[in-house]
């Protein structure tokens, strides 16, 4: 019999909803939705199914997976991320953005000459934008934000994160670069996961039968003619200059609840989290 995976249970990430960037987020994902849920009378416009749109909470940009099978598993992870030293990854990458050979220690750990530096970094600021796709655009199931910053550090930062977790053995292997993006669409939610042709009002769903690679979906998928949606979204600000203000762990698979103002919400359980300046 072959070799069966464990399960993936958990993901490292760095979450992206924030009070600042919060209202921004559901502004532009209402702005979205009205465009591509609402084509009545427009044979050219893309229709999404509604599922498939991503709710504001769970947006996040993530640096890898896990199976963390057992309870000590969960504890050592989060010891990890406890334990590691996230403001000397910043620095690091700060480092690494002006000095490219920097032979950094992706654990974070500090030399003797770095750490009489001052404590102070700059706040990781992050702005999302465009559209992307994550297949070729005129089929594709998952379209993200693109996010960047003005320092340049985000991704340097990452990758030595996921490094760390690496390392450690705690992340699943995964050989492809890392792309840090921010999951917009995902067909794989739709709930009609029927095999359709082109949607009758426009360019709409096609069938689900392609077999192109996507974040480890195995089975058939809706896909979508996204190319006009890619134009449109060009250079188009999901939400502006946000801080992000923390990495954690969490469980996957998001989980519906009701909020403190009576409003239903979907979010992902973090089981642990740690703070960035």
């Amino acid at each position: 019999m072959p070799h069966m995976k464990p399960p993936l249970t958990h993901f490292l990430c760095l979450p992206l909803v924030t009070e600042a960037s919060k209202p921004q987020l559901q502004a532009s994902l209402r702005k979205f939705s009205s465009e591509v849920l609402d084509a009545a009378g427009d044979d050219t416009a893309v229709v999404i199914p509604e599922k498939a749109i991503r709710p504001v909470g769970t947006l996040h940009l993530t640096l890898g997976v896990m199976s963390l099978m057992s309870t000590e598993r969960v504890e050592r992870a989060s010891k990890l991320l406890e334990q590691v030293d996230l403001l000397q990854m910043l620095r690091k990458a700060d480092m690494r953005t002006s000095q490219p050979d920097a032979g950094s220690d992706p654990a974070g750990h500090a030399s003797q000459d770095e750490a009489k530096g001052s404590d102070l970094v700059s706040p990781l600021m992050v702005t999302l934008s465009s559209l992307v796709s994550m297949h070729a655009p005129k089929r594709t199931s998952i379209l993200y934000a693109n996010p960047t910053d003005t320092s340049n550090r985000i991704q340097p930062f990452c990758m030595s994160l996921r490094e760390t977790f690496e390392q450690a053995g705690f992340l699943a292997a995964d050989d492809r670069p890392l792309l840090l993006h921010a999951t917009v669409m995902n067909t794989i939610y739709a709930t009609d996961r029927r095999s359709r042709g082109p949607n009758r009002r426009g360019k709409g769903l096609g069938n689900r039968g392609s077999s192109e690679r996507g974040h480890g979906m195995k089975k058939g998928k809706l896909t979508i003619d996204a190319a006009e949606l890619i134009h449109r979204y060009k250079g188009y600000e999901w939400a502006k200059g946000f801080r992000i203000e923390k990495v954690a762990i969490c469980k996957m698979g998001a989980k519906k609840s009701i909020d403190q103002d009576g409003n239903a919400v979907e979010e992902y359980e973090e089981i642990t989290s740690r703070s960035l300046p």
